[in-house]
């Protein structure tokens, strides 16, 4: 026969003479272990027909059994439903429907080999609490944001896509929609596309893509010059820790900005950090009449909080009122720049002769940026008062509020703009 031998195919690969090596390229782990290739669960490299002949590092589990494929993620992947409510931004209660509350925490996620799409619902190498939060969607039942706005109270339903260093991104063309009553949704992707967040919720919401999370091959893994989120810097170096770091936000223009980078090791978060603290109070005293003071009516209402840091969502630069990470609290914490009491009653929108013992002060002094000069504030409770004053540099916001019980909040959201 000379040296051209028959024709033998291995895996969809011909191999025409006994000279050529033969390159096995398995598509799927069945077809690993049917080529004897693998007998045990673990990494693989694979060549789904999908990819056009790229190579993807799978894991290949159940390799006893009936084998499936799983993608390993390298980096926090994973969402959170707490069991937290606010319904009209009035104080914080536990969720309205405790059991849609839950986490969860990928390590691996089931892919199609075939389409190369995610089952996100696939919990086999997750750790979950309460009901697991599918990978790629997002919920809470926290706060209604009436007419699609997002509610001053803002969103805590979380989740966080994050495939670097796997050589595999999302399909840039997915997007997300959401779901729920008066739900809201705020998707933030890095430079690269390889990390996504998921700010997500309603009374209840949240969003969920519009079709399959199928995935792509990365073009490339790009070094972002100059960053617009701490997703940012995590993807350009891997062993980025927390701290201060200069930021390019979107909605900033080409203005960079130093902001405060919170848990790289999973999901980074961002903060702004105050050159003073900033702080407010709703003291444990009441003087309905103003004919003496004693303890307030509502004990439980008392508290103070005093900020170093706020948590602001990049996207908008909004400001996360209830985020207390950085704020030293005490009894019921009082949120970002809302002022309340249950001191006095205010007859007829009169201040009474007594006064407000609620106080919160805003104070950008030193900084980037200064409160969003058009937000307005507005009173609330029972026979409360306002006073609302501000610097003619719009830095530092004093606000004195109450009633019986009673106070002020924001209109709108706490949005940061450029000094």
């Amino acid at each position: 026969m000379g040296k051209w031998l028959c024709l033998v195919i291995l895996a969809g690969i011909m191999c025409l003479t006994a000279a050529e090596m033969c390159p096995v390229r398995p598509v799927n782990c069945a077809e690993l272990k049917e080529l004897g290739m693998a007998t045990e669960d673990g990494e693989y490299d694979l060549y789904p027909p999908i990819l056009n002949g790229e190579a993807v590092f799978i894991y290949c589990h159940n390799m006893t059994g009936t084998p499936v494929e799983y993608l390993t993620l390298l980096n926090y992947n994973g969402g959170n439903h707490p069991n937290l409510g606010n319904k009209n931004c009035n104080g914080e209660g536990v969720s309205p429907i405790p059991a849609n509350s839950g986490s969860s925490s990928f390590s691996k996620i089931r892919v199609d080999i075939t389409t190369m799409e995610v089952d996100g619902a696939d919990y086999t190498f997750a750790e979950t609490t309460g009901k697991p939060i599918p990978w790629g969607q997002a919920a809470d039942c926290y706060s209604i944001h009436y007419g699609g706005n997002k509610s001053p109270c803002g969103i805590k339903g979380l989740s966080v896509i994050d495939t670097t260093d796997t050589g595999l991104m999302l399909d840039p063309s997915i997007t997300w929609q959401k779901t729920g009553w008066n739900g809201f949704a705020e998707v933030t992707k890095s430079t690269t596309g390889q990390t996504i967040s998921l700010l997500c919720g309603g009374w209840c919401g949240g969003c969920k893509a519009t079709g399959p999370l199928k995935l792509i091959v990365t073009t490339t893994d790009l070094i972002t010059a100059s960053p617009t989120s701490c997703m940012d810097v995590k993807e350009n170096d891997f062993w980025a820790e927390d701290g201060d770091y200069v930021l390019f936000p979107d909605s900033l223009g080409d203005q960079g900005s130093t902001f405060y980078c919170h848990n790289m090791a999973t999901a980074p978060q961002e903060y702004v950090p105050l050159s003073v603290p900033n702080t407010g109070q709703h003291p444990n005293i009441g003087n309905r009449n103003c004919n003496g003071e004693t303890t307030s009516p509502k004990p439980e209402l008392s508290g103070s909080s005093s900020f170093t840091k706020i948590r602001v969502h990049i996207k908008n630069m909004d400001v996360d009122r209830t985020d207390y990470t950085f704020a030293t609290t005490t009894g019921k914490p009082v949120p970002y720049g809302e002022a309340s009491d249950c001191y006095s009653i205010h007859y007829g929108g009169n201040k009474s002769s007594c006064g407000m013992k609620g106080d919160f002060t805003i104070d950008t002094t030193g900084m980037d940026f200064v409160i969003d000069p058009t937000l307005t504030w507005s009173a609330f409770g029972w026979n409360p008062f306002e006073e609302v004053n501000k610097t003619s540099n719009g830095r530092i916001v004093s606000l004195h509020c109450g009633g019986w019980c009673g106070g002020c909040r924001p209109d709108s959201l706490l949005t940061l703009s450029l000094a």
